[in-house]
């Protein structure tokens, strides 16, 4: 009987998943911004919010599941990368939701 093999692959984490949060979160925030005091920041609001909170919850599902590989490989950047990715979703829901409520403030 053999000893089991083991996948000395290394692996990192799902940074592309953490890009698209990121765009999906500065397109919220410009359209957002492009849409102040119209009914469409609810647009950006939803793009910046629950979409990418969604992806970026995919990212730490797939990331803790990586973690379990035998060599797991995270780069130095990665932290600041997603430190940033949040800083753009709360900025993106933040002008999204006073954008919309500035529309519906003047209905």
């Amino acid at each position: 009987m053999g000893a089991p093999t083991t996948d000395l692959t290394p692996v990192g984490p799902p940074a592309a998943l953490l890009a698209v949060a990121g765009t999906l979160a500065a397109a919220g925030t410009v359209v957002g911004v492009l849409f102040w005091d119209h009914w469409q920041a609810l647009i950006g609001w939803l793009l910046a919010g629950p979409v990418a909170i969604g992806v970026v919850a995919l990212f730490s599902s797939r990331d803790t599941l990586r973690r379990t590989s035998a060599v797991y490989l995270r780069p130095g950047w990665i932290m600041a990368a997603y430190a940033a990715v949040m800083v753009l979703v709360a900025a993106g829901v933040i002008v999204g939701a006073c954008g919309f409520a500035i529309w519906v403030g003047r209905r």
